[in-house]
């Protein structure tokens, strides 16, 4: 009887033996299917994460290229402007400080195909290089044309305006050189924009 009991048993210890192998055998599947899961799972948020900061660095890059590109166009926008103030500074100061013969020469040239009756101003810087009679020499005599020379002068200018009722000519030098200044400025302007202008 001893016998059989032990019998019994060993039976029930071997059936509670693979019994637990196959439940610790099952619970070791499982642990390696969540596990290959949850790597699978990270791995798959690690390449979202690894594009999304790839994508990000990739506008940052786009971001800072466009900065600089548009704080290197507004450098050289701003030293085009210097260059262009300086260049027509010196142009006005040449043509003040330029010799009388030449104000002369430039005046008998701009009314050469005048008709009518006109005013001559000139500028003060100019006023002061030249008398009135060297200027009515210079304009000389033109069939169907009278020149007034005016006493008044324009203050702070160089240079002549002619003017009748209908019309004015300006020839005073800085707001010639001024005009030139604004076209040159708009052409500056018109080729650092050119590509947003399209």
């Amino acid at each position: 009887m001893k016998a059989a009991i032990q019998t019994i048993i060993n039976r029930i210890n071997e059936e509670a033996q693979r019994d637990s192998e196959a439940r610790f055998e099952e619970l070791q599947n499982n642990i390696e299917e969540t596990i290959a899961r949850e790597n699978e799972f990270v791995r798959e948020n690690l390449l979202k994460r690894r594009e999304l900061v790839i994508r990000h660095n990739e506008q940052e890059y786009v971001r800072l290229l466009e900065h600089l590109s548009s704080r290197y166009s507004r450098d050289i926008l701003a030293y085009q402007h210097t260059l262009v103030d300086e260049i027509f500074t010196l142009a006005v100061e040449k043509l003040i400080a330029a010799p009388a013969e030449e104000l002369l020469s430039l005046i008998a040239d701009s009314v050469k195909t005048l008709q009518g009756k006109f005013t001559l101003y000139l500028g003060e810087l100019s006023a002061s290089k030249v008398d009135r009679s060297r200027v009515a020499a210079a304009l000389g005599e033109h069939p169907g044309l009278e020149i007034v020379i005016h006493d008044e002068v324009i203050w702070s200018k160089s240079g002549f305006l002619l003017r009748n009722d209908q019309v004015e000519y300006n020839s005073l030098f800085e707001d010639l050189v001024e005009d030139k200044r604004n076209e040159q400025s708009a052409l500056i302007l018109k080729e650092v924009f050119a590509d947003f202008i399209k």
